[in-house]
């Protein structure tokens, strides 16, 4: 919810920073961020399973956009272990969509370490502001080049390492 007009607005469109061009926006895009780099044992911070995103694609940042389902916010939890994170899961993704906001991931360029492409994905490395490591792994519903195709392009253009 903090995001609600200062990086997205009523409709969960974006909202520009001074100097920011829009370069595309894709609709239906999947992503999945963990926090950390590893592959075994990750917290997820935001799952793929929840829903799709609208991404939109800058020349200074990726923002990925999405309104809240509260059921598929847990439901990927609901085991015995996982039903205490899944419930709260849902709560906060309800109260989001009952304040009319949106979820939301906002990634700028200068963040991002290196990256590796896959088939079906694109996975970039994050060194946040205080040394916070996540992995984003960003797909677009199978091996469409649509956003694979000016984010990788981006990518390289920035200088950012492949891996």
């Amino acid at each position: 919810m903090d995001g609600k007009n200062r990086i997205y607005d009523e409709q969960g469109n974006l909202l520009l920073l001074p100097n920011e061009n829009l370069l595309t926006k894709h609709y239906f895009v999947t992503m999945n961020v963990t926090e950390s780099w590893r592959s075994f044992y990750i917290e997820c911070v935001i799952a793929m399973e929840a829903g799709p995103f609208k991404c939109f694609l800058t020349n200074q940042r990726v923002v990925f956009t999405r309104r809240p389902n509260p059921y598929k916010a847990g439901a990927y939890l609901m085991t015995p272990l996982g039903a205490p994170e899944g419930i709260a899961k849902a709560y906060k993704a309800r109260m989001i969509l009952q304040a009319g906001g949106f979820e939301y991931y906002e990634l700028f360029f200068r963040d991002i370490r290196f990256y590796k492409v896959f088939k079906n994905c694109v996975d970039l490395f994050i060194m946040g502001d205080e040394r916070q490591k996540n992995r984003a792994t960003i797909s677009n519903h199978g091996a469409k080049p649509a956003l694979r195709v000016p984010l990788i392009d981006l990518l390289i253009n920035k200088g950012i390492q492949s891996k």
